[in-house]
């Protein structure tokens, strides 16, 4: 079953209300939510529950590694159980003397031989 926009935006929302407290939060490119989510190369389907507990342990177990990586750097979030990969980038930016730490998720993908050019990598 296809995941739709308005779930995968539901889910970054509920992500990011857990970590707006330390300034940080998580956004998805157009060619995550619209060209990789529901890619026929994913066998099986991605699955939204599979992505909520991928970024929910994200968050619970790697959060303040995230917050020390320095704007522009690259991570690949990887799930050794589901073998999904989502390549990121941080953004990081200051808005009315705030700073602001923004992960922009690139893509996403299931593929257990992918292999990150990224060095930083946080497993889940």
């Amino acid at each position: 079953m296809s995941i739709s926009q308005g779930q995968v935006n539901k889910l970054i929302s509920s992500i990011n209300k857990k970590i707006q407290k330390k300034g940080i939060s998580f956004v998805l490119t157009a060619h995550f939510a619209l060209d990789r989510l529901n890619d026929l190369r994913n066998i099986p389907p991605i699955e939204l529950s599979e992505l909520e507990l991928i970024l929910n342990n994200l968050i619970s177990n790697h959060i303040f590694d995230i917050a020390k990586l320095p704007n522009n750097a690259s991570f690949n979030i990887k799930c050794k159980t589901s073998h999904i990969n989502m390549p990121c980038v941080v953004n990081k930016t200051v808005s009315a003397g705030k700073s602001l730490h923004k992960n922009v998720i690139i893509t996403v993908m299931r593929k257990s031989t992918f292999v990150a050019k990224d060095p930083t990598e946080f497993i889940v």
